[in-house]
């Protein structure tokens, strides 16, 4: 099966909370958004340096994605 993949539409660097490092938010051109955190400032440079590149849409189940209606 073949893997399904979204592109990178946007990336933005964030300084972190209380020393914490770096942060990155992502926005994916299928609505998806993702942060990376912990980095150090050239990672997260590096990392937002990314948009226009693709990368494979994470797995969902139970035990990783939204949580369900209750």
């Amino acid at each position: 099966m073949a893997l399904k993949m979204h592109k990178i539409i946007t990336a933005k660097v964030l300084p972190g909370q209380s020393g914490g490092g770096y942060a990155v938010t992502f926005e994916f051109d299928d609505g998806w958004l993702e942060a990376r955190f912990h980095l150090t400032k050239e990672e997260a440079e590096r990392q937002a340096a990314r948009v226009g590149e693709s990368e494979p849409v994470p797995h969902q189940d139970a035990t990783y994605g939204p949580l369900p209606l209750q």
